[in-house]
């Protein structure tokens, strides 16, 4: 008797979808580790009352690689039609970001430490982080990093990203 081991449901789904027969064996779900990461105090944790007063920018991270599906396509098709009421920090980004440094209100940061990691997410204060892969994750260590940190996260519903991200929930 086999027993499976998974990180999330869409991960079971996905390789029972390859294979079905191992869909009769015995699953467990044990989620992924990662270290645990500082809280940190965010602009949104206070509320978005002394923002809109002074008229700041909204904050959006994009943490983590972007190459393709895992956010370059999306962005390409966002970015451009936003304007100077958002921030946008694309931090670790990778060569992906590269074309998108020439847009006035991006930041750009194209690699960083895990442990550098909470430093540069509490020096930006963001309001939100952006996920915008448009591929399913099976399990996503950097949704797990922001919500560690206390960063409300926007992010598609599709693969882990589904089941692991309720409305309002942190």
């Amino acid at each position: 008797q086999v027993a499976m081991v998974t990180p999330s449901a869409f991960s079971r789904a996905r390789i029972c979808a390859i294979e079905p027969g191992l869909a009769e064996l015995k699953w467990q779900e044990i989620p992924h580790g990662a270290p645990p990461m500082p809280r940190l105090e965010t602009p949104s944790a206070k509320g978005s009352e002394s923002r809109q007063a002074t008229r700041e920018p909204l904050r959006v991270l994009v943490p983590g690689h972007i190459p393709g599906g895992k956010g370059e396509w999306l962005l390409r098709e966002l970015l451009p039609m936003l304007d100077e009421g958002f921030e946008v920090f694309l931090l670790g980004a990778g060569p992906a970001g590269h074309p998108f440094i020439s847009l006035p209100f991006v930041r750009f940061q194209e690699h960083y430490r895990r442990e550098h990691l909470a430093e540069s997410v509490a020096r930006f204060r963001p309001d939100v982080a952006l996920l915008p892969s448009t591929v399913p994750e099976t399990w996503g260590y950097v949704l797990t990093e922001m919500q560690q940190l206390g960063v409300p996260v926007l992010a598609g519903r599709q693969g882990a990203y589904a089941e692991r991200l309720r409305d309002g929930a942190g």
